[in-house]
Protein backbone atom coordinates (compact mmCIF):
# COMPACT_ATOMS: atom_id res chain seq x y z
CA UNK A 1 0.00 0.00 0.00
CA UNK A 2 1.08 3.73 -0.81
CA UNK A 3 0.15 6.82 0.65
CA UNK A 4 -2.28 8.38 -1.25
CA UNK A 5 -5.48 11.09 -0.13
CA UNK A 6 -7.41 9.71 2.63
CA UNK A 7 -5.09 6.86 4.05
CA UNK A 8 -4.29 6.66 7.85
CA UNK A 9 -0.74 7.12 8.10
CA UNK A 10 1.72 6.59 10.51
CA UNK A 11 5.27 8.28 10.89
CA UNK A 12 8.41 8.75 13.34
CA UNK A 13 10.35 11.96 12.54
CA UNK A 14 12.78 14.06 14.05
CA UNK A 15 12.85 17.83 12.96
CA UNK A 16 15.63 20.48 13.27
CA UNK A 17 16.02 24.20 12.76
CA UNK A 18 18.59 25.65 10.81
CA UNK A 19 20.98 25.89 13.86
CA UNK A 20 20.63 21.76 14.02
CA UNK A 21 18.44 21.90 17.45
CA UNK A 22 15.79 19.69 17.57
CA UNK A 23 12.46 20.65 17.83
CA UNK A 24 10.19 17.89 17.91
CA UNK A 25 10.56 13.96 17.78
CA UNK A 26 7.82 11.43 17.68
CA UNK A 27 11.00 8.52 18.02
CA UNK A 28 9.33 7.17 20.83
CA UNK A 29 5.72 6.19 19.68
CA UNK A 30 4.98 8.11 15.84
CA UNK A 31 2.95 10.35 14.97
CA UNK A 32 -0.33 9.01 12.90
CA UNK A 33 -2.42 11.48 10.58
CA UNK A 34 -5.54 11.39 7.66
CA UNK A 35 -3.30 12.20 4.77
CA UNK A 36 -4.63 15.12 2.54
CA UNK A 37 -6.27 16.68 4.99
CA UNK A 38 -3.85 19.55 6.13
CA UNK A 39 -2.58 18.00 8.95
CA UNK A 40 0.81 18.10 8.15
CA UNK A 41 3.09 21.34 7.03
CA UNK A 42 2.64 21.51 3.14
CA UNK A 43 6.36 20.38 2.07
CA UNK A 44 5.72 17.29 4.11
CA UNK A 45 2.80 16.24 3.08
CA UNK A 46 3.84 16.46 -0.79
CA UNK A 47 6.79 14.66 -0.06
CA UNK A 48 5.21 11.22 2.00
CA UNK A 49 2.66 10.97 -1.46
CA UNK A 50 2.97 7.44 -2.81
CA UNK A 51 5.21 6.74 -0.39
CA UNK A 52 5.14 2.69 1.54
CA UNK A 53 5.99 1.34 4.92
CA UNK A 54 9.69 1.26 5.24
CA UNK A 55 10.50 4.17 3.28
CA UNK A 56 12.88 6.79 4.69
CA UNK A 57 14.05 10.21 3.77
CA UNK A 58 15.42 13.21 4.59
CA UNK A 59 13.92 16.52 3.71
CA UNK A 60 14.62 20.26 4.18
CA UNK A 61 11.45 22.63 4.17
CA UNK A 62 11.22 26.54 3.26
CA UNK A 63 9.14 28.74 5.31
CA UNK A 64 6.44 28.84 2.12
CA UNK A 65 5.96 24.97 2.61
CA UNK A 66 6.63 24.99 6.47
CA UNK A 67 4.71 27.27 8.71
CA UNK A 68 5.17 30.51 6.46
CA UNK A 69 6.91 33.53 5.91
CA UNK A 70 7.01 35.29 8.94
CA UNK A 71 4.46 38.64 8.92
CA UNK A 72 5.01 42.00 10.66
CA UNK A 73 1.59 42.73 10.08
CA UNK A 74 0.89 39.85 12.40
CA UNK A 75 3.15 41.91 15.55
CA UNK A 76 1.09 44.95 17.19
CA UNK A 77 -0.12 46.36 20.29
CA UNK A 78 -3.04 46.03 22.18
CA UNK A 79 -4.44 47.66 25.31
CA UNK A 80 -3.54 45.82 28.31
CA UNK A 81 -7.30 46.40 29.23
CA UNK A 82 -7.66 42.94 26.53
CA UNK A 83 -6.08 40.86 29.54
CA UNK A 84 -7.91 42.25 32.53
CA UNK A 85 -8.45 38.73 33.16
CA UNK A 86 -5.56 37.13 33.84
CA UNK A 87 -3.88 37.74 37.04
CA UNK A 88 -0.29 38.20 36.41
CA UNK A 89 0.22 38.94 32.44
CA UNK A 90 3.80 38.14 31.09
CA UNK A 91 6.45 37.97 28.40
CA UNK A 92 5.98 34.58 26.59
CA UNK A 93 2.65 33.85 27.48
CA UNK A 94 0.25 32.34 24.92
CA UNK A 95 -3.35 33.06 24.61
CA UNK A 96 -6.06 31.25 22.21
CA UNK A 97 -7.97 33.83 20.68
CA UNK A 98 -10.73 33.74 18.27
CA UNK A 99 -10.07 35.74 15.10
CA UNK A 100 -12.11 36.14 11.79
CA UNK A 101 -10.17 33.28 10.23
CA UNK A 102 -11.08 30.82 13.27
CA UNK A 103 -9.16 30.14 16.60
CA UNK A 104 -5.75 31.75 16.69
CA UNK A 105 -2.63 31.69 19.00
CA UNK A 106 -1.62 34.95 19.99
CA UNK A 107 2.29 35.27 21.89
CA UNK A 108 2.57 38.08 24.49
CA UNK A 109 6.01 40.04 23.26
CA UNK A 110 6.05 43.03 25.10
CA UNK A 111 4.69 44.88 27.87
CA UNK A 112 5.16 48.71 28.16
CA UNK A 113 3.10 50.45 30.62
CA UNK A 114 -1.09 49.48 28.91
CA UNK A 115 0.34 48.16 25.95
CA UNK A 116 0.88 44.76 25.02
CA UNK A 117 2.45 43.63 22.47
CA UNK A 118 1.19 40.43 20.81
CA UNK A 119 2.75 38.25 18.15
CA UNK A 120 0.14 35.95 16.12
CA UNK A 121 2.72 34.13 13.72
CA UNK A 122 3.44 30.61 14.34
CA UNK A 123 6.20 30.00 16.60
CA UNK A 124 8.06 28.31 13.16
CA UNK A 125 7.04 30.84 10.73
CA UNK A 126 10.29 31.75 8.91
CA UNK A 127 11.87 29.03 9.92
CA UNK A 128 13.80 26.19 7.23
CA UNK A 129 13.22 23.06 8.76
CA UNK A 130 15.04 19.86 8.12
CA UNK A 131 13.15 16.65 8.38
CA UNK A 132 14.14 12.63 9.03
CA UNK A 133 10.99 10.62 8.53
CA UNK A 134 10.50 6.79 8.87
CA UNK A 135 6.85 5.86 7.14
CA UNK A 136 5.63 3.13 9.69
CA UNK A 137 1.93 2.00 8.89
CA UNK A 138 -0.26 2.47 6.09
CA UNK A 139 -3.88 1.54 6.44
CA UNK A 140 -7.20 2.55 4.80
CA UNK A 141 -9.76 5.24 6.51
CA UNK A 142 -12.76 4.23 8.16
CA UNK A 143 -16.15 6.52 8.60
Amino acid sequence: MIITKNKVVTIQYTVKNNAGKIIKSTKNGGLSYTHGKGSLVPGLEKELENKKPGDTFSLRITPEEGYGIYDNSKVFSVSKEKFKDVKELKIGMKFRVKTQQGEETILVKKIIGDRITVDMNHPLAGETLFYDVSVMKIKDSTE
